[in-house]
């Protein structure tokens, strides 16, 4: 269903602690995106992502994707 999400409430510009500045993007919008689109990226994220949620252990995780400046990610 499109305009479900604002703009505003998935994605912020912020400024980084090196100066650099970035899109990020809240996870209301990469889960359904990563379910979407069929890469090796998404493969992993989605793996990853399943076995968080089926996990008995509970602590708090990060996951930080950074673009390297020739359309591929870290």
């Amino acid at each position: 269903k499109s305009d479900v999400l604002n703009d505003y409430e998935v994605c912020r510009y912020m400024q980084l602690e090196n100066g650099l500045h970035a899109d990020v993007y809240a996870l209301e919008i990469i889960i359904p995106v990563a379910f979407r689109v069929n890469t090796y990226n998404t493969h992993l994220f989605r793996t990853w992502l399943v076995g968080k949620a089926l996990s008995q252990e509970k602590r708090q995780t990060y996951v930080m994707f950074i673009q390297n400046g020739k359309a591929g990610y870290c």
